[in-house]
């Protein structure tokens, strides 16, 4: 049996609150495509984040990270995987049975550290090849075609 397609989440702000979809990859090109919305304190969460950042800041600085501090940021993982999703998206990563998945997030949300929410079980970074894409209003930098590169040389 052939690894089933990526599962997209998609994440952007909506005034006080996150919208969010969920989808198969072979679902991205629908037409319709249903969303859902919690409420949240951007406030909450950049205080978690900080917390999670000095957490894994002392687990660098001591080239390990000990039972407590593991805990720790398993706790606050599990926090913003409470906070952060809806229970609809939360549902389907949980009955998901893919190993691929792509965040398509809001150029404001890229600095949250998604990849350590946890599920109670995992961390999303340990349950899914993980990826992330981001939405945002600036222009893309011009490709180079393959004759500019070539007179590089």
């Amino acid at each position: 049996m052939s690894e089933p397609d990526a599962l997209i989440v998609e994440v952007w702000k909506k005034d006080a609150a996150l919208a969010m979809s969920v989808f198969d990859q072979h679902d991205a090109a629908s037409t319709l495509r249903h969303y859902s919305e919690c409420r949240v304190s951007f406030g909450e969460i950049s205080r978690v984040c900080q917390e999670m950042a000095i957490l894994l800041s002392a687990a660098s600085k001591k080239n390990h990270c000990e039972n407590t501090l593991l805990e720790q940021i398993k706790k606050s993982g599990q926090f913003l995987w409470g906070y952060l999703l809806t229970k609809p998206v939360k549902e389907r990563l949980r009955q998901s049975y893919g190993r691929n998945l792509v965040l398509l997030l809001d150029e404001g949300l890229i600095a949250l550290p998604w990849e350590l929410l946890h599920d109670g079980d995992d961390f999303l970074c340990l349950r899914y090849n993980l990826g992330r894409q981001l939405r945002t209003k600036q222009e893309p930098l011009p490709s180079r075609n393959r004759d500019n590169a070539a007179d590089i040389s």
